[in-house]
């Protein structure tokens, strides 16, 4: 028996073009930059499940 997904805890992702596509989240989904980085940036996606805040993190591909 499947069970749905209430929630995701982080996402990250390597990105190419970090500035651009930090722009789309803020600009765009209006997702709230809580850290950035030199070579990444942690938006807030939403409160969180079991008080963890659930994120989407955002690293240059060219620093790893």
């Amino acid at each position: 028996m499947s069970r749905p997904i209430k929630a995701s805890g982080e996402i990250a992702l390597r990105v190419d073009n970090l500035d651009a596509i930090q722009a789309f989240y803020e600009d765009v989904a209006r997702f709230e930059l809580m850290q950035p980085f030199e070579q990444a940036a942690i938006f807030r996606i939403a409160e969180g499940y079991g008080d963890h805040t659930q994120i989407v993190a955002l690293f240059d591909r060219s620093g790893f």
